[in-house]
């Protein structure tokens, strides 16, 4: 009896161990869940969302019609996948000595805002079918449509946006809303009405829906008939492979 005894405490403290190391390799937790999304694991079996799960690194989060999910990171920044996404955090390295770090995330499809924590932002940077998203900034958000349209709005802070075939990123400040069509460009720039600056049609829904609000039926914001064209290059230089390329 004392040997079986004994084996069962020497089991349930390695099983203890594991379950800490698991959470210890969190790369952040789930803080908010709305409907029905779900998640996949590297190596592992696509399961619901579930409120406090941890999050791992190359997990696939989607988001079904309706759905949304807010995460924290490690390093306290705010990630949100709004309807019908698509997203897989590629990467994630954060040092909490010298707050420097990695972020690297694949949005296929659908809406997510991003909001900086402690981490420094030139380790951020997100992929899309048409570009690659550095952050200089604290607060931005990224949609994606059918066929890869991408639409980059900045809250705070400023972020470059580059098309995959383009040589030079676009610089986008405060308060502007860019898209591009694909991944030659061009890069169309429009400026976000006051109303729409702390928010927008996928990302204040995005917020609504986490907070567990029914929303009114929003109105789509329709840009500016004259928007300033940020021309891309006559013949297009293809950068090299990112690091983390969509599409892995």
């Amino acid at each position: 009896m004392l040997r079986c005894g004994r084996n069962l405490v020497v089991a349930a403290a390695l099983a203890f161990a594991a379950v800490s190391a698991a959470q210890a390799g969190d790369i952040g937790t789930v803080r908010e869940v709305y409907a029905t999304a779900f998640r996949t694991p590297p190596a592992g079996q696509r399961a619901p969302v579930t409120l406090r799960a941890g999050l791992a690194q190359d997990e696939r989060i989607e988001t079904l019609t309706d759905a949304a999910v807010g995460m924290l990171f490690a390093d306290d920044t705010t990630f949100r996948v709004g309807p019908d996404s698509n997203v897989v955090l590629d990467a994630y390295v954060f040092d909490p000595a010298s707050n420097r770090g990695q972020v690297a995330i694949r949005l296929a499809r659908g809406s997510m805002r991003f909001i900086t924590g402690r981490m420094a932002k030139d380790g951020v940077r997100v992929f899309t079918p048409s570009v690659t998203i550095g952050v200089r900034g604290t607060d931005f958000a990224v949609l994606v449509y059918p066929g890869g349209v991408t639409d980059v709005l900045v809250f705070d802070g400023s972020v470059l946006m580059q098309p995959l075939q383009a040589a030079q990123p676009v610089v986008l400040s405060p308060g502007q809303y860019a898209r591009a069509a694909g991944p030659a460009g061009p890069v169309q720039i429009f400026g976000l009405p006051p109303s729409n600056r702390g928010g927008f049609i996928g990302v204040s829904e995005i917020d609504r829906r986490i907070a567990g609000r029914n929303p009114p039926a929003p109105q789509p914001f329709v840009p500016p008939p004259t928007p300033m064209i940020v021309p891309m290059p006559a013949q297009p230089v293809q950068p090299p492979t990112p690091q983390y390329p969509f599409g892995r």
